[in-house]
């Protein structure tokens, strides 16, 4: 594993220069070399989420060239007693850097790039948690303590002649890079549009986005993320050649702010999930509410699980009990395989669904989103999961309709689950294009 230069160095650094070295970092967060040709220039993106890392390294045209993705669980806890990396640079040691060296063993064997080319390298790495001055911390994992300033200087420091080459570390929340992400989505690969029922007819009514209008993208996963996009004047549509899509929306027109609606309360909706929700103010010690999060989420789905086991023991599957006391921080997508064959699991899932259905639904009424509201994370259904949110009488749907004299207003929202496995990447992605493209026409 590689280290740094001055690692030990900061131990000895007195007030002074850790003043003009604070500086220095803050200074050196911009990009301050312009390539002279773009082939030159690579971008390490990475989506770190509260359960899995990914990382990949994409040249400047938006080619991926190479792909990892890490377990938190395993990779972030301390490889023994006597382990003393700190938490700021867990995620640094055990992951970025490792992940950095093996892209330069990869390329060195490559045929195809020749690596010795590239001399900018720009890092982007959006990470599940609250952004402020390009510093994160999540809540779930303290190891996932990242400094975007400190982590550029520690790497310009480096050994390792590739690390040096990072001119840029952003570090941006997930759900941003999951908004800028949206704006890549093009084809039945990416997404499937959901039609929203239109008045009491039984026909789906399906809508054109406005290309320049709000997006939202709102998405459950390990926790609940959320964003929303706004333009700032006509949309920006570009031709892609090699794609049947015929435009595709620019990032340079459209701005991502981030949300914290996982944060609020949750209400439900059924005498069931009223008691559910007095055993989940005791389970998570919070005697005047429960959050969104805490039942709109995988680690929400184990909640679910849990509490109507609770209060329902005698629906308890018991080879299914065994397994979800085995597994882990995976112990949702245990209860979502068996949501079909497990009355606890099913209503822990009917639960969920609905709520999510809400929430969305929430989204559209706040955003207006003519531009569209994409539902992304671990809990969309690409897989075993479309039954309960694709279908016009799915738990999510019905919930999402819901919204008495007003609900006429969904049928001018359109709605997309989302299908491709890399939108938090494909956003970090384009979010670093964005800043390379805003120093390049400020430098015109």
């Amino acid at each position: 594993m590689s280290t740094t230069k001055n690692n030990n160095h900061d131990n000895d650094t007195g007030d002074d220069d850790q003043a003009t070295s604070e500086n220095s970092m803050k200074q050196s967060s911009a990009i301050t070399t312009t390539p002279n040709n773009e082939d030159t220039l690579v971008i390490v993106a990475g989506d770190i989420g509260g359960t899995n890392s990914r990382l990949a390294l994409y040249t400047s045209n938006g080619e991926r060239v190479y792909y990892r993705d890490y377990r938190n669980e395993e990779y972030l806890l301390k490889d023994a007693d006597d382990d003393t990396t700190p938490s700021d640079r867990m995620f640094e040691q055990k992951i970025l850097i490792p992940f950095l060296q093996s892209c330069c063993s990869e390329g060195r064997s490559s045929t195809t790039y020749d690596w010795n080319v590239f001399e900018i390298v720009v890092v982007c790495l959006a990470v599940a948690g609250p952004v402020k001055d390009n510093t994160v911390q999540t809540s779930r994992h303290k190891a996932l303590e990242i400094n975007g300033y400190d982590l550029l200087q520690r790497c310009q420091n480096s050994d390792d002649p590739f690390i040096r080459k990072i001119v840029q570390c952003c570090i941006i929340n997930d759900f941003v890079a999951q908004g800028y992400g949206c704006l890549t989505l093009q084809n039945d690969d990416d997404v499937v549009e959901l039609g929203v029922m239109s008045g009491s007819t039984n026909q789906t009514n399906q809508k054109t986005k406005n290309e320049n209008g709000p997006i939202v993208c709102i998405g459950a996963g390990t926790g609940l993320g959320t964003c929303y996009l706004t333009t700032t004047g006509p949309a920006a549509l570009s031709s892609d050649s090699n794609s049947t899509a015929t435009t595709t929306r620019t990032t340079s027109n459209y701005t991502c702010l981030p949300s914290e609606l996982g944060q609020i309360e949750w209400t439900p909706r059924t005498e069931h999930e009223i008691d559910l929700w007095r055993y989940l103010k005791q389970k998570l010690d919070s005697p005047n509410r429960v959050s969104l999060e805490e039942v709109v989420s995988g680690t929400g789905l184990a909640n679910c699980y849990d509490g109507y086991a609770a209060l329902y023991p005698q629906k308890v599957t018991p080879s299914i009990q065994e397994q979800c006391n085995t597994a882990g921080d995976i112990k949702g997508m245990v209860v979502a395989e068996h949501a079909d064959d497990c009355e606890v699991c099913h209503m822990a899932m009917t639960t969920v669904m609905r709520s999510y259905g809400a929430a969305a639904s929430t989204c559209a009424m706040t955003f207006l989103p003519t531009g569209g509201l994409y539902i992304s994370g671990g809990l969309a259904p690409k897989h075993y999961l479309s039954s309960w949110i694709q279908g016009s009488n799915s738990c999510f749907l019905t919930a999402y309709r819901d919204k008495g004299r007003a609900s006429s207003i969904l049928n001018d929202i359109p709605l997309f689950v989302v299908t491709c496995d890399d939108l938090g990447l494909r956003g970090a992605y384009q979010y670093a294009r964005q800043q390379i493209y805003q120093h390049n026409c400020s430098n015109n």
